[in-house]
């Protein structure tokens, strides 16, 4: 019976024993992969990050490569907290060090998920006709009482080739989208904003 096809990057352990996912294939090296479904191709590198998204119908790829920025906190006055974000200054790219990468395909569902001391990452591709299947389910598990996280704030940047400019949209409690524009003048922390549901940005010919 064949119910998934299960692949783990950079490890060299067996982690089931269970029939049929005793048959995983385990690669102590890692290199790029994409999984796909009815409507799109997503692209990884061989950390697990994705890269790029392909439309089938019309054949576009996007570019939207995912990196983690990692912010410390200011040293005096007030510092981030629970409803605060108050970072020293611009963010650092946080370099991920040969992540557990699991790859599962399945008729149903497809995932990816990228493993590190202080973050679990999961890309999910649903395999469904409807609205579902058409787009990526990203979802973020971060501990930041592991070594090396304290006074630290972690977020996901998407770097895209989409022409928005500073221009972009998110949604407002999960009930309609709200124009949103960056604007350089302010500090770091005025131009971000909560994502309770999505946020989308666009140009002339592609939306993201």
């Amino acid at each position: 019976m064949s119910v998934a096809t299960v692949k783990i990057f950079n490890s060299n352990a067996q982690p089931f024993q269970v029939i049929p996912f005793d048959a995983v294939e385990i690669s102590s090296a890692a290199s790029d992969f994409s999984m796909s479904n009815t409507y799109v191709t997503a692209d990884f590198d061989a950390n697990g990050m994705l890269q790029a998204i392909t439309t089938k119908d019309d054949a576009v790829k996007t570019e939207a490569k995912i990196e983690f920025m990692e912010y410390g906190t200011k040293a005096r006055g007030d510092k981030s907290g629970a409803y605060l974000f108050m970072p020293d200054g611009p963010g650092k790219v946080k370099k991920l060090s040969s992540p557990l990468v699991r790859i599962v395909e399945g008729k149903l569902r497809s995932s990816v998920t990228v493993v590190q001391k202080w973050i679990t990452h999961i890309v999910i591709l649903n395999s469904s006709p409807g609205v579902d299947g058409t787009g990526l389910m990203i979802e973020n598990d971060i501990d930041l009482t592991s070594d090396g996280m304290n006074n630290r704030e972690i977020s996901m940047r998407v770097t895209s080739n989409v022409g928005s400019g500073d221009v972009f949209f998110t949604d407002l409690n999960g009930f309609q989208m709200i124009r949103r524009k960056r604007y350089a003048k302010l500090p770091i922390q005025a131009n971000f904003y909560p994502l309770p549901s999505m946020g989308y940005i666009q140009d002339s010919k592609t939306r993201l």
